[in-house]
Parts: structure tokens; sequence; C-alpha cells
């Protein structure tokens, strides 16, 4: 699988643009509110879970000391 680590912010930025655009070309508006509003639940939801996972982390890196 590929390493998004590797990609500079610049190349990250571009990344995201290019497919906002792939995904979007073709859509009705309403198409595109819908989609865009998904992948911001999604987003939200994946760093809830990586916010959690590091709380975690921190308490247990903190017990252990």
């Amino acid at each position: 699988m590929f390493d998004f680590t590797q990609l500079s912010p610049n190349e990250t930025i571009l990344l995201a643009a290019v497919i906002a655009i792939l995904i979007s070309e073709g859509l009705t508006t309403d198409e595109q509110n819908f989609i865009g509003n998904l992948l911001v639940a999604i987003g939200q939801n994946i760093l809830t879970i990586a916010a959690q996972r590091q709380a975690i982390e921190a308490k247990k890196n903190k017990n252990n000391k």
C-alpha cells in the first residue's frame, strides 16, 4: 500500500484537489453537496477515532512511567 506520509504538504493538497475535481465532474449540485458532506462526516469520524486512540495510548504511557 502507498505510504501517504511520504507526500509533501503541497502534494497532499494537489492530490485532494484532483480527487475532488474528478469526483464532482458530471454530478449535480445536490449530488456534489451530498458527497462533500458525506466525506466530511467520514473525516470527522476518522479524526475522532484517532484522537481517542491517542488519548488511550497517552494514558497507558503515563501509567507505565
